[in-house]
């Protein structure tokens, strides 16, 4: 019986299989964590508690003249407001700024992903192309066999031709020795 050098044997083999094992467990363990990473770096982050108290109304707004000046003036409670709303919203401004650099990661991404899919289809027809040009090779040897010269009735026939022609000068050779 025949071992063949490549397969591992006693302790070897067990030794080789507990690396495995040890490798397949890193590559699992490696695997979740990027997995759990991405999850995290894809949360949203946490928006900053806007208390958006109701401003007071500005009723009977209409054109006035204070002081000289023309313009629509209400009470300084609504502008307080208006200007505490403005302020507080400032807050939101790194939020918008993450948001525009997630569209533009993932239109880079989405690029990414379509030239995956080019490229996928150009392997695809270049896998086709070299299985067709496999297949007339095939089908060329399948031909090259089957040619007339390598027909096994063909070599029968020739070597019953030949074994007749020997005869038949061994027995024109036999038939002059002998008067």
């Amino acid at each position: 019986m025949m071992i063949s050098s490549k397969m591992p044997t006693g302790a070897h083999w067990v030794a080789d299989r507990w690396a495995l094992v040890l490798a397949l467990t890193l590559a699992i363990l490696t695997v979740l964590l990027l997995a759990s990473s991405i999850a995290r770096a894809q949360e949203r982050p946490s928006l900053p508690e806007l208390h958006l108290a109701a401003c007071p109304e500005a009723s009977g707004l209409h054109a006035q003249e204070l002081d000289g000046a023309r313009g629509m003036w209400f009470p300084r409670p609504t502008a307080e407001c208006m200007l505490g709303r403005l302020t507080q919203l400032g807050e939101l401004v790194p939020y918008v700024r993450l948001l525009e650099e997630r569209l533009t990661l993932d239109d880079e991404r989405n690029a990414l992903q379509a030239r995956r899919v080019a490229l996928a289809a150009e392997e695809a027809h270049v896998a086709e192309a070299a299985l067709e040009a496999a297949l007339r090779r095939a089908r060329e040897a399948e031909e090259a066999l089957d040619a007339w010269y390598r027909s096994p009735l063909l070599w029968f026939a020739v070597g019953v031709v030949v074994t007749i022609v020997l005869e038949v000068a061994a027995v024109v050779a036999l038939s002059e020795i002998r008067p």
